[in-house]
């Protein structure tokens, strides 16, 4: 028996990954027909929340400060972490992968050093979702609907005037540049 499933990502039309609560991993190389269930790095049992990229590895964050590179052998190695508190999502930008979660923190990841760096937040909530824009701004999204944009070199980041008027949990951008 397994808690519930928090994230999936698909390397490509046929091979899956799902991870969730106390290190929860499933597998399928067919489409999803089938799906093997085993435990990622057991050891932690910590609630694995979300699947993401940093360059053209496979990152993963979680509860208790929880992030995984995938190495070479299509294996994950853990990070030494720049926080104990819950990672719940990250993003890859040109230059650096964000990692972001509870109370606001946000901390950048080298891509080419594994070294972090942590960023000042506007907020103290939980950022939820993030995207890149074509400018290489990013832009976070609170579970509140409070949005904050950083500078163009990723080092600040500013609240923005408008709020998304409900709680959300997910951020795009449309065609037209509106969120």
């Amino acid at each position: 028996d397994y808690g519930p499933l928090l994230t999936i990502h698909f390397d490509s039309p046929t091979d899956g990954l799902i991870l969730g609560a106390y290190g929860t991993r499933l597998t399928t190389s067919d489409k999803g027909k089938i799906w093997e269930v085993d435990f990622f790095y057991g050891e932690d049992d910590f609630h694995l929340n979300h699947i993401g990229v940093s360059g053209t590895k496979m990152l993963i964050v979680g509860e208790s400060g929880s992030v995984y590179l995938e190495d070479e052998g299509n294996q994950f190695k853990k990070l030494m972490s720049p926080y104990h508190g819950s990672f719940l999502g990250s993003l890859a930008t040109k230059n650096a992968t964000l990692v972001y979660g509870i109370q606001g923190k946000i901390f950048s990841l080298s891509q080419v050093t594994n070294e972090w760096r942590p960023i000042k937040s506007p907020i103290t909530t939980n950022i939820v979702d993030g995207i890149e824009l074509e400018s290489g701004r990013v832009v976070l999204l609170a579970v509140n609907g409070r949005v904050i944009f950083s500078d163009s070199d990723v080092r600040q980041f500013y609240i923005a005037k408008e709020r998304v008027p409900f709680k959300t949990a997910a951020l795009t951008q449309a065609n037209d540049g509106s969120f």
